[in-house]
């Protein structure tokens, strides 16, 4: 029925867009530099009292939302912690974390998933600064 993998099932073989190598190359190339391009210029984020932290709290979506009020109590209660809030996680603000780290002491993530976003923070940072979660 077609699974045999014979000249006759060909048609069949899941293979690449393009055929052609040189085709593919340039296929790969072209997403190389959209990627890039979107790195460079797509990445989204919010900073919160951000800028003086020595506490930086990560946080994305409803739980961002509420890390920012815990921010504004903090703040009122005399900590020195600000918020970065992804907008974007892909492309991941990676500039910046790299910005941030240069004064912050360490990165705090709170996520209501099973740890991908602290990954992303230690990647964006690398080594930088401590990160916990």
């Amino acid at each position: 029925m077609g699974r045999g993998g014979t000249a006759a099932t060909r048609g069949n073989l899941i293979t690449s867009l393009h055929m052609d190598i040189n085709d593919l190359e340039a296929h790969n190339r072209a997403l190389e530099a959209k990627y890039k391009c979107a790195e460079r210029n797509e990445a989204r984020a919010e900073e919160f009292y951000a800028e003086d932290a020595d506490i930086v709290l990560v946080g994305y979506g409803i739980v961002g939302r509420i890390l920012k009020a815990v921010t504004a109590e903090a703040r009122a209660g005399g900590i020195n912690v600000g918020l970065l809030r992804p907008i974007t996680l892909y492309p991941f603000p990676v500039s910046n974390f790299q910005r941030l780290a240069q004064r912050a002491r360490v990165f705090v993530v709170v996520e209501m998933s099973n740890g991908q976003l602290v990954e992303d923070v230690r990647l964006a940072l690398n080594g930088a600064r401590p990160v916990s979660s």
